[in-house]
């Protein structure tokens, strides 16, 4: 299930069913997703999904695709790519 944060941030739900669990993945613009890291995860709580740590993707000018972690608990960015 794909959810529109803003006109920027998509939010990516995967729900298993079989394990009664789910996974949360953010996708979109890095810099705004960066500069708006507490706003996007204000809205992701307002939605209520708990999830200490939120994966994203995202192809930066030159085509290449970075993936990384945020943590919610301390609002931090991991990046790997």
């Amino acid at each position: 299930m794909t959810c529109e944060l803003d006109d920027k941030i998509s939010l990516i739900i995967e729900i298993n069913l079989v394990a009664k669990s789910y996974s949360l993945l953010l996708s979109g613009d890095k810099n705004y997703l960066i500069s708006n890291l507490s706003n996007i995860i204000e809205k992701i709580n307002t939605l209520g999904l708990d999830s200490k740590n939120i994966a994203y993707n995202y192809t930066d000018e030159s085509n290449n695709k970075y993936f990384g972690a945020i943590s919610k608990t301390s609002q931090k960015k991991h990046n790997t790519l």
